[in-house]
């Protein structure tokens, strides 16, 4: 019987894809003075084709804008710099991801947190989410020395709520690091639908909106 649940944090919980959009907007009035004749729906596409879900080194990033746009000189530099100290504290949660959680938690299920990344970037966003409260244990991968897909990770999450691997399902988007590292140490898993990944050969269900869980859950259990 499932006892608890693990979450991806992004493109599961936050919308990074709306981040980015609300970041960039911001972005432009700050740097108006280095953006201001830029295309601006020109310049956002491009950013988010660059930005690779992410998984872009962000130097490279913003040195490709400024080629592409033509900007001067060192400007790429002033991007990045915006980009990282305000990007970690802009954060919008997909739909019903507070109202998910609270009716997870009703159903006396244990939760837990497992995400990869920097313990300065990730924090800000479960911060700025307002969803630690709903957590009995958060693990970011910095801080635990190993990250999604492997095992072990999963494998902390479940001890620390004082569950086996086989009474808990993990819930993302990535199918290397969320679904294939959660099969891997013997979870149960199930994919959030993103048009960026293909899908897993191998998961238990498939999510397109957080609302599904609950009745979800409660069929896998």
């Amino acid at each position: 019987m499932l006892q608890a649940v693990l979450f991806d944090l992004d493109g599961t919980l936050l919308d990074r894809l709306s981040c980015l959009r609300v970041y960039l907007y911001g972005q432009v009035e700050r740097l108006a003075n280095d953006l201001y004749a830029l295309p601006f729906g020109e310049y956002m596409e491009r950013v988010i084709e660059l930005d690779a879900h992410g998984h872009a080194d962000k130097d490279e990033l913003f040195r490709r804008i400024e080629r592409d746009f033509a900007l001067s000189l060192g400007t790429w530099q002033r991007l990045l710099d915006d980009f990282l100290t305000y990007f970690p504290h802009v954060c919008v949660p997909f739909p019903k991801t507070h109202q998910t959680l609270t009716t997870l938690r009703q159903q006396g299920l244990k939760m837990g947190l497992v995400t990869n990344g920097a313990v300065d970037s990730q924090q800000p966003k479960i911060d700025g989410l307002g969803i630690a409260r709903y957590f009995d244990t958060m693990l970011i991968s910095e801080a635990e020395g190993v990250a999604k897909p492997d095992a072990e990770i999963f494998r902390r999450a479940t001890d620390n709520l004082g569950v086996s691997p086989d009474q808990a399902v993990m819930i993302g988007d990535n199918p290397e690091a969320d679904i294939r590292g959660a099969k891997s140490c013997g979870m149960k898993a199930i994919w959030k639908r993103d048009e960026y990944w293909e899908a897993p050969e191998i998961v238990d269900a498939v999510i397109d909106d957080l609302d599904e869980l609950p009745s979800i859950i409660r069929n896998l259990a």
